[in-house]
């Protein structure tokens, strides 16, 4: 059986904001100015505009929540590129906002850069306003732009990840914005009574509804920013949204801030885990302090690292969690969302009898993939039986006029003499056992060039590569599926002689095998590539049938045929599995350097952390992110290695007989890929106990992106 699982764990990127210090800004205006002559309104609405006005401007909205102030969002949410918030107290407007595209005022729009804003308004460090018997004194902000335009607040929110352009315009009556307690303020006032801007209220049945209405804006929010970037828009998770509404509620009744829960003892992967969500990728984000979907939304928007995942085309729901003024934001993407996964690589066995029949009957398993916050699963079992005769020749069939007699893999050929390869490529780089009984010749210095050469009795009998210059033939990495069909013969059902057996082998799409002249090729391919060739491999169809990897059947004459691969010692199983650890990691790199990214650097305190959780899954016969025996998932267990983290994540396989085959497998399943070509991801660990394999990608607090 081989299963595969992946998850994505990111540290929270950004605390929460209780009261906002003054940011100062340099500049040289000390007067509150503006010379923008339009119209002072959004989508031709203008604070102090009648309730019925609105409505006739842009009918009536999507949706009326409360807002934490007290007064009434009217929502219009049917068209991002318009999408607005109407502020209504007493049948009149007292706050306008929106991030879309289409939004302007005064001649700057969401997108203008900061010259073409400064030409329009003039920015001073502090914005003075009139109400009431008062002055309020506002400290401006360089992350919330504050204009005073005819005693209204003009507030310009600036995207900090993007060159500092103007990314969302809210107009607000001066007293609500001194209730949202966004700026430090000074006040000065005479008469007897001072002013009163604390904001009001709410009980708790209206502390539930601003909560809900956040919740539903954050997502709009974030759907408008998406929009903008030309990404399709996230669907709402309520699933997620559960998930995340506890977390909240848990940080708000015990006093903490964070994704690990002190309560719990669990993070984000063991809640979804708990939840039963099955994903191929997800990721959370925590923020306290802000009382309103808006300032949690900019806040998020403004972290490059916090953009990176909003803009990140691959996630395809949010769930969003509000307890009083903490947010938890869930982007998950379910197992097998668009994509339905094939059954993966078949182990076979043999029950056959003397008397020149047999079968090889396997089961097969295909597990869903995890991401981010838990892992999925979803078990398929087939059995491939069959019987076969034959008089020893070549039942394959075809012809196949791309392949020579001695087709090879960076001129080495199945059969050549140890000498030879040393001849052609040198020595290697590193020597390691294969667990199939012969020593893995690792040639890593080039990626462009890898290749594993495998050694038995000093000739070639195993040669492999997912370097950008593999080639066999006419086939190489890169090459279409059809190019391969053409090239080769194909068929469903591989036949061939050897030693005396008729041997049946079950094909596959991702692990496409030809048999001729004695040699087994295989041509990995990347079904999330349009199934073009990602991997290359030679060798001995013995060695092919000990691996595993493919159903089969077959009949003999005279004495049975032994395929098992070789019973190792608890030394060798242990030497077997550092080889495959270095493998990973070098496969790994391998396939970044194809997709432009930079190379991963070897992370020991992560390669510890992995081979504890496979160990962990060896011996307590489990497979998933979230172990049963410590309560913890990758997030928890890092923390107990003293791992810090900016970003991490894991992928999972077991039952895989080699490190070819566990990249591989994880190339063709999209959780563990994203993982692997995540450019923000700069170190990686593996730990591979007997068939356990865990990677364990972290990047620093101190790796920039």
């Amino acid at each position: 059986m081989r299963k595969i699982i992946a998850i994505s764990a990111f540290a929270f990127l950004f605390t929460g904001l209780s009261y906002m210090a003054p940011s100062h800004m340099v500049g040289t205006s000390y007067v509150s100015t503006a010379y923008a002559q339009e119209q002072s309104g959004l989508f031709n609405i203008s604070l102090g505009a009648s309730e019925a006005a609105v409505v006739a401007t842009l009918g009536e909205p999507n949706r009326k929540d409360l807002s934490p102030l007290g007064y009434t969002w009217f929502i219009y949410n049917s068209d991002p590129s318009k999408y607005v918030q109407i502020g209504i107290a007493d049948g009149k407007v007292v706050d306008m906002y929106s991030n879309a595209p289409q939004a302007q005022i005064g001649g700057v729009g969401v997108g203008t850069s900061q010259a073409d804003f400064r030409k329009a308004f003039t920015v001073a460090n502090s914005v003075t306003f009139s109400h009431l018997n008062a002055k309020l004194t506002l400290q401006n902000q360089s992350s919330r732009i504050l204009v005073n335009q005819n005693n209204q607040a003009y507030v310009f929110y600036v995207d900090r990840a993007n060159d500092n352009k103007i990314s969302a315009i809210r107009v607000i009556e001066p007293q609500k914005l001194m209730q949202s307690r966004l700026y430090s303020s000074r006040i000065s006032y005479y008469g007897s009574k001072a002013p009163n801007f604390s904001a009001p209220s709410l009980n708790a049945e209206q502390q539930v509804a601003v909560a809900e209405a956040n919740e539903k804006q954050v997502f709009d929010l974030l759907n408008v920013a998406r929009s903008r970037n030309g990404l399709p828009p996230l669907t709402w998770n309520e699933s997620a949204a559960q998930v995340a509404r506890s977390h909240s509620k848990d940080m708000k009744e015990n006093n903490f801030f964070g994704s690990m829960s002190p309560t719990t003892g669990k993070d984000s992967s063991a809640r979804l885990n708990d939840a039963n969500i099955a994903f191929d990728r997800a990721a959370e984000f925590i923020s306290g302090g802000t009382g309103s979907a808006i300032d949690t939304y900019e806040n998020m928007i403004g972290n490059s690292s916090n953009r990176n995942t909003i803009l990140e085309k691959e996630f395809t729901t949010l769930g969003v969690g509000a307890f009083a003024n903490y947010y938890t934001k869930l982007f998950v993407t379910p197992s097998n969302f668009g994509n339905v996964e094939e059954p993966s690589t078949v182990p076979g066995t043999d029950t056959g009898v003397g008397t020149g029949s047999g079968t090889g009957t396997t089961p097969e398993a295909n597990s869903g993939i995890g991401n981010g916050a838990s892992s999925g699963s979803g078990n398929s079992n087939g059995n491939s039986n069959g019987n076969s005769t034959g008089s020893g020749v070549d039942l394959n069939t075809g012809s196949d006029t791309g392949v020579e007699t001695k087709s090879t893999l960076f001129n080495l050929s199945i059969g050549a003499m140890e000498e030879d390869v040393v001849k052609q490529l040198g020595s290697p780089a590193r020597m390691e056992p294969s667990g199939l009984g012969y020593t893995w010749w690792i040639y890593n210095s080039n990626p462009s060039t890898y290749v594993q050469i495998g050694i038995q009795d000093g000739k070639v009998v195993d040669v492999y590569s997912n370097g950008s210059q593999a080639q066999v033939g006419k086939i190489g990495i890169g090459s279409g599926e059809e190019i391969l069909r053409e090239t080769f013969s194909i068929t469903n059902e591989v036949k061939f002689a050897y030693k005396g057996s008729n041997i049946v082998v079950q094909n596959q799409r991702e692990n496409t095998l030809m048999v001729k002249d004695n040699v087994a090729y295989i041509f990995y391919l990347d079904k999330h590539d349009n199934y073009k060739v990602t991997g290359i491999r030679i060798m001995e169809p013995f060695k092919m049938l000990q691996g595993q990897n493919y159903a089969f059947s077959y009949s003999y004459r005279g004495a049975k045929p032994d395929f098992t691969a070789p019973t190792l010692s608890e030394a060798e199983n242990k030497a077997v599995a550092e080889a495959f650890e270095k493998q990973v990691f070098d496969l790994a790199n391998v396939i970044r350097v194809r997709n432009g990214l930079p190379l991963f650097t070897w992370n020991e305190e992560a390669a510890v952390v992995g081979r504890g959780h496979s160990k962990d899954m060896k011996d307590n016969n489990f497979f998933a992110h979230m172990s049963p025996t410590t309560g913890k998932s990758v997030g928890g267990r890092l923390k107990d290695a003293s791992v810090n983290y900016r970003l991490a994540g894991e992928n999972l396989a077991t039952g895989m007989n080699s490190a070819i085959v566990a990249h591989e497998g994880w190339m063709n399943s999209l959780g563990h890929r994203k993982n692997m070509l995540n450019k923000d991801f700069a170190t990686l660990g593996v730990g591979v106990v007997l068939d356990y394999y865990t990677q364990v990608f972290v990047t620093p607090f101190n790796n920039r992106f």
